[in-house]
């Protein structure tokens, strides 16, 4: 990738900023808009280099929310991004949307209805030697 060119004036959150008429601009959408025109279509901009303060405008592109934050480096990103559960088994259909995996989740609900069904066994059985 080609380098960055770093904004080195006023900062908000880490984007570069101008201020026009007491409001703060990012300068990296003012260049966008210059030549490309404005972002429209509820789409935003995402730095393809992961760097908030470059304004080159060949490292931006427009995208949507969504899509944007997959891209990151969040902890939701860094989880959708994951293909196998940490026991090793896949992530398939809708376990992948609930990040857990089905012989894992099966295994364990099994095990706390075994541990539960003890339980009450065992109340009953105290139960009957009190009367």
């Amino acid at each position: 990738m080609t380098p960055c060119w770093i904004w080195d004036g006023a900062q908000i959150e880490g984007y570069g900023i101008v201020r026009r008429k007491e409001k703060a601009l990012r300068v990296h959408r003012l260049i966008w808009i210059a030549l490309n025109g404005p972002v429209s279509g509820g789409k935003e901009l995402d730095h393809l280099c992961r760097n908030k303060l470059c304004i080159r405008p060949d490292h931006l592109e427009a995208v949507t929310h969504k899509e944007n934050v997959l891209r990151g480096e969040s902890p939701s990103a860094k989880n959708a991004r994951k293909t196998i559960a940490p026991c090793g088994h896949p992530y398939t259909g809708r376990d992948a949307l609930r990040r857990y995996c089905k012989p894992c989740r099966t295994t364990w609900h099994r095990n706390y209805y075994r541990r539960n069904n003890e339980r009450i066994l065992e109340r009953q059985k105290k139960y009957r030697h009190a009367i």
